[in-house]
């Protein structure tokens, strides 16, 4: 395909392993949503959203932390706790409380700032621990903190 060996110009001594993936600890972080997708389920029984947020201070600036939430589901219990995690993460944007629950609704805080409760979930069926965003809380100002751990 290539023709030729390519040499990429590095013995495999020099690069650096790769670090094993940790969670970030449990705490309080400044983030802000970059992504969010629409999804149906494996199943076809519901429909959630898979968002990625960014911590924007601190040690762990940077770092990544994915949800799912699912907001269309059978099991009512899935549906409601979905429902009030964007309740909480819309608030802590500074949405109003009245609006229509909707994708431009949601598209509309993406990158904004906010605190995100996080948690670490035990992994499970052979994958690592993972952070889970229990809820959000209001950032008292756009610039937040610039403190190197978590708020407790």
């Amino acid at each position: 395909m290539y023709g030729q060996d390519y040499d990429f110009g590095v013995t495999l001594s020099e690069i650096q392993d790769i670090e094993p993936f940790t969670p970030i600890p449990p705490g309080e972080y400044n983030v802000q949503a970059t992504e969010v997708t629409l999804k149906s389920t494996k199943l076809g029984d519901g429909k959630y959203l898979q968002f990625e947020f960014v911590v924007t201070s601190g040690a762990f600036t940077n770092r990544k932390v994915f949800q799912n939430v699912i907001f269309q589901h059978v099991n009512e219990e899935a549906r409601r706790i979905g429902l009030q995690w964007l309740k909480s993460w819309i608030m802590a944007c500074h949405g109003m409380g009245t609006e229509r629950l909707t994708m431009s609704l949601i598209t509309r805080y993406l990158s904004q700032h906010c605190l995100a409760v996080i948690a670490v979930e035990k992994g499970k069926d052979g994958y690592g621990d993972k952070n889970k965003i229990q809820r959000f809380k209001k950032a008292m100002d756009k610039s937040v903190s610039d403190d190197d751990t978590p708020f407790f």
